[in-house]
């Protein structure tokens, strides 16, 4: 007699339920079946209903922050279009995450969901084409170049000129907010060589619109994916854009 196994997981089962295939395929069933019905162990069925019970308290909550701390493989991208197809037809969304090659995992799941106007981009990308069309900078000429070996380039500037000022400290500094010597300094050099980099670049976005505030695209919702990993100019900038609900998810290590 053969074994029982959990066509999801692959386990040896005594007990199995029957669910839809297509609500396992983010994880790989075993079964290797996208349509049609799977038949899953105790423990997948339990997981996946726990994963629906916490969905719906996402989802009925009424805060505007929502925070969602789980697990690598939970059903985070689920999550985001469940969130996303809640909003009125016509709304506008915002969806930022780290890595350029999620970018287009993330915009081929989230493509189905129609009557909403959805983008999906790292939060460095998105400054850097805002720079390049409507976030105009009054010390960079036109063609000025993204080059993200700037903050190394500054170093060694620092470095002739006396100064301590090194990549990790920029990178504070930007991130801290800190508007001081060293900022400005680095601000000046960028502009000598009429190139941005990847944090003076979401800086200068900020900067602009914390003085034209009138020009700051908004959203219905912002998606964050992996906020945890965001520092604080990039959490206050994400802000800037959002004035209903955003969702922030964070995997647990």
């Amino acid at each position: 007699m053969s074994n029982i196994y959990c066509q999801n997981c692959g386990r040896d089962t005594k007990n199995q339920t029957e669910v839809e295939a297509k609500d396992f395929i983010k994880i790989k069933n075993k079964a290797g079946l996208v349509t049609g019905n799977i038949l899953v162990c105790g423990v997948c069925a339990s997981c996946f209903q726990r994963r629906n019970e916490f969905l719906k308290k996402i989802l009925d909550s009424e805060h505007k922050k929502r925070l969602i701390v789980a697990g690598p493989g939970t059903g985070k991208t689920y999550a985001f279009g469940q969130v996303l197809k809640k909003l009125p037809e016509g709304s506008t969304a915002m969806v930022f995450t780290l890595i350029n090659s999620l970018v287009n995992e993330l915009e081929k799941d989230l493509s189905i969901i129609e009557k909403r106007d959805i983008s999906v981009n790292t939060l460095h990308g998105f400054c850097k084409r805002l720079l390049y069309s409507c976030v105009r900078q009054e010390d960079l000429e036109d063609g000025f170049v993204y080059l993200p070996q700037l903050p190394l380039l500054i170093e060694a500037d620092a470095r002739l000129l006396k100064f301590g000022f090194t990549q990790k400290s920029f990178r504070s500094t930007f991130s801290l907010i800190n508007e001081g010597v060293e900022l400005q300094f680095y601000m000046n050099r960028g502009a000598y060589y009429n190139a941005v980099s990847h944090d003076d670049s979401v800086y200068r976005v900020y900067d602009f619109y914390i003085k034209n505030k009138d020009k700051i695209p908004v959203y219905n919702a912002v998606i964050v994916d992996e906020y945890q990993d965001f520092n604080q100019l990039e959490a206050k900038f994400i802000d800037m854009l959002w004035p209903g609900p955003r969702i922030s998810y964070t995997n647990l290590v």
